[in-house]
């Protein structure tokens, strides 16, 4: 038997305020716009173009981007293969801190990943689920939502887990015995960082 425990976290706060699918026709143009919450598209088939915080970028299927709070943005259709693509967008400040560790809210909004279908798998189930009006569908719409914004942050996380310290070296580990040592040594004294870590390259010389 095991179980487990979980921190403090709720995301009660999370909004899911629309979603949607769209085959475009040629040259069809969003925008320009300035949005209110967050608003995410992916690309299920065909090309388009996105101009946001006055870069544009050309995209195609299995790419996606997010439209932050207050970035005007404007998205337009190929004329010759135009998209096809799914949104969805959300609000709240569970949102906010949780997208803080993604990439997409800093200065790289756009999505490209290997498992994209995953994404759309969920989108897809979400538009499906609203469709079929069914008891418990708007708390279903809202599980999902959860799942597609933790998969966006999966695949395009800002900063890694900090190491396994087992898998730190012999050497860095010297140099962190060397300097709780001298740190024991000199509590009286008042050092700092880099005194500190001359001392520890020293001791290692030695």
């Amino acid at each position: 038997m095991y179980e487990n425990h979980f921190p403090d976290f709720s995301v009660s706060d999370i909004r899911y305020i629309h979603n949607g699918k769209e085959q475009c026709v040629p040259g069809k143009s969003n925008g320009p716009h300035v949005s209110n919450h967050y608003l995410f598209h992916l690309i299920l088939s065909g090309k388009g173009s996105l101009v946001l915080n006055q870069l544009k970028y050309s995209l195609g299927k299995g790419q996606g981007f997010l439209i932050s709070p207050r970035q005007l943005y404007q998205y337009t259709a190929s004329t010759s293969s135009p998209w096809e693509y799914v949104w969805f967008g959300f609000g709240g400040e569970s949102a906010k801190k949780i997208l803080s560790n993604s990439r997409l809210t800093h200065d790289d909004p756009i999505y490209e990943s290997a498992n994209w279908d995953k994404l759309a798998s969920l989108i897809l189930e979400s538009l499906e689920t609203v469709q079929s009006n069914t008891t418990g569908s708007l708390l279903h719409c809202h599980g999902l939502l959860c799942l597609m914004i933790a998969q966006l942050v999966k695949e395009t996380e800002l900063f890694k887990p900090p190491r396994n310290l087992t898998y730190i070296s012999s050497t860095q580990m010297n140099y962190f015995h060397m300097a709780i040592t001298y740190m024991q040594a000199n509590l009286a004294e008042a050092f700092t960082t880099l005194t500190t870590a001359s001392s520890a390259e020293r001791s290692l010389r030695l």
